[in-house]
């Protein structure tokens, strides 16, 4: 009989990874794990269209603002933190937890005005960890 882990016993037909062998593992999983969105907003000035300087703080009321309209107050109750911004190329990384991505994505990609101007919001990249490869543009 084999005793390492993953292999199935030939007399028993049992599957060892099931069996404790005298101790027990445990795994601690965090309650709420996050995920981490790099997001661009654009105004389309590649196509000659003025764009408007969106500062900080204008950027999550236009996060909380289409969060709201999609979603209702369930929506607005969502918690998003700005992580990083960039103000001259409007690009950012939001963090929020797991349970929300649907929410958030949905509601950054139905938006399509602020202030009068024509925008999108563009999602560059969603990762569970900031340590990927294409989140560190910003450090």
């Amino acid at each position: 009989m084999s005793r390492r882990r993953g292999k199935v016993c030939k007399r028993r037909k049992l599957n060892i990874s099931t069996l404790t062998l005298g101790r027990k593992k445990t795994v601690k999983k965090l309650a709420e794990e996050y995920n981490y969105m790099d997001i661009s907003l654009d105004f389309g000035e590649e196509f000659g269209k003025k764009g408007i300087v969106v500062g900080s703080s204008m950027l999550i009321s236009i996060i909380e603002n289409s969060l709201k309209l999609l979603f209702g107050e369930v929506g607005a109750s969502t918690v998003f933190d700005v992580v990083k911004y960039r103000e001259r190329n409007r690009r950012a990384i939001l963090r929020f937890y797991e349970r929300d991505l649907v929410k958030m994505w949905s509601s950054l990609t139905l938006c399509s005005e602020v202030e009068g101007q024509v925008c999108a919001f563009r999602v560059n990249k969603v990762s569970q960890s900031m340590a990927d490869e294409s989140l560190r543009y910003f450090q």
